[in-house]
């Protein structure tokens, strides 16, 4: 592929999947025998697997935005680092939190997805955990609720 399809492609995707929340966009955008890890603690090894992932954040959050910042292409792979920014529904409260993908596109496909995503982050900016939740995990204490 030429330069930036790929990331065309995939900004194509996390618009239409979180922006838009398309399902429509799985069936065109993601293979059904994707692999896609990094969103639970379990691989997603279907678009059907994904889809339930995705319905599960779709119902806790709202305005989901990807903002992929840096991205590197290499054959069918493409790497990135990605912003997302959301909207807390129960709370009304905004989110912002960091990603960091690693996607193979084949014939305009997603058919594997490997993702880091700070849910810490996030979780702690809508109050489900205690802020800096993280630094009493560091120092091997429990976060206080």
């Amino acid at each position: 592929m030429g330069e930036r399809q790929l990331r065309d492609i995939l900004e194509r995707f996390e618009t239409r999947v979180w922006t838009e929340r398309d399902p429509a966009a799985l069936d065109e955008l993601l293979a059904a025998d994707a692999v896609v890890d990094g969103l639970d603690t379990e691989a997603q090894e279907s678009a059907r697997a994904f889809d339930a992932v995705r319905r599960l954040l779709l119902e806790q959050f709202d305005d989901i935005r990807v903002v992929i910042d840096r991205s590197i292409e290499e054959g069918e792979w493409i790497a990135a680092t990605a912003a997302i920014l959301a909207r807390h529904r129960k709370s009304g409260k905004d989110v912002a939190t960091r990603t960091q993908m690693m996607v193979r596109i084949h014939q305009g496909r997603v058919v594997e997805g490997h993702n880091i995503i700070d849910f810490m982050t996030a979780f702690e900016q809508i109050g489900l955990l205690p802020e800096r939740s993280l630094d009493f995990c560091l120092m091997g204490r429990r976060p206080r609720f």
